[in-house]
């Protein structure tokens, strides 16, 4: 999901750098319900840095970021829950479609009527699990715009003054190293950057596994989504690199976000009885 998103939370990131009335563009988080939720978020974020204070001292707005990340997604478990059950109820009936396919691939009409008739014999949905995708969305939106915003309801960002293991979360990696103050906070960014460098390779081994093993979900999405499909395991590696130019407390939330997503798509294959996800190589 994360990777989904980032290209679109990206747009939001420069938006949100413009008047909301811009000639230029539009800032969406000065929309009042973003508005709205953007401070309760921010209040709460603070509250939570607050609880986590007597136990991690200045690393305690760190902390607070990946803790809300970490809350948020666990709200968000039933619609990743819908978005896996129809990728393996598209993996069930693919090599049904795939011999629809042969038989009619001269015959676009005839093709779609045995596509759709398959799929409603079968009980499985062609867009299964985009919708709780949508709804995902703006949740994630808002609580990407704590971490990358500077100004929240007309006062501060305050989160962006804190550090976290010596690193300061309103500076990105391209700011420190253009100042000549990498050191020694480099460490933090190199590690947020390596955990997602790592999933990403996890997803990129995953899909071309389950491509060798015919068990690729991309072969049974609607028209023009299997090559999104293909493409998403790739965005995790646009996502490292972004990061770097990104505030730390962006980075963080990205890193978290991302490892649950892929955690997250591992164990609800398996419970759900999905081709069993393979396993991180020690290399």
């Amino acid at each position: 999901m994360a990777a989904a998103l980032f290209p679109a939370l990206t747009l939001l990131w420069l938006a949100a750098r413009q008047p909301f009335f811009s000639e230029d563009i539009m800032n969406i988080y000065a929309f009042p319900p973003l508005a709205w939720a953007l401070e309760i978020g921010y209040q709460f974020l603070h509250w939570l840095a607050s609880v986590l204070e007597p136990f991690a001292g200045a690393a305690s707005a760190g902390l607070a970021i990946i803790a809300l990340t970490i809350l948020v997604r666990t709200v968000l478990i039933p619609a990743g829950l819908s978005q896996v059950s129809g990728e393996i109820g598209r993996a069930r009936i693919a090599p049904q479609l795939k011999e629809i396919q042969r038989k009619h691939a001269k015959n676009p009409q005839l093709l779609s009527e045995k596509t759709m008739a398959l799929y409603k014999s079968e009980g499985v949905s062609m867009f299964a699990g985009i919708g709780p995708a949508l709804l995902q969305a703006p949740v994630l939106m808002v609580v990407y715009g704590l971490f990358i915003l500077a100004q929240i309801g007309g006062h501060a960002n305050t989160l962006l003054d804190q550090v976290f293991g010596g690193a300061p979360l309103g500076q990105s990696v391209v700011h420190l190293v253009s100042t000549g103050s990498m050191l020694p906070a480099g460490w933090v960014y190199a590690g947020v950057v390596a955990v997602i460098l790592a999933v990403a390779e996890y997803n990129r081994s995953r899909a071309l596994r389950l491509n060798a093993a015919g068990q690729d979900p991309s072969a049974t999405q609607p028209a023009g989504t299997g090559t999104l499909a293909r493409i998403l395991p790739w965005l995790s590696y646009i996502t490292a690199v972004t990061a770097l130019f990104f505030p730390l407390a962006a980075a963080l939330y990205l890193m978290t976000t991302t490892v649950w997503t892929a955690v997250e798509r591992a164990i609800m294959r398996r419970a759900l009885g999905g081709s069993p996800a393979p396993q991180l190589s020690p290399a």
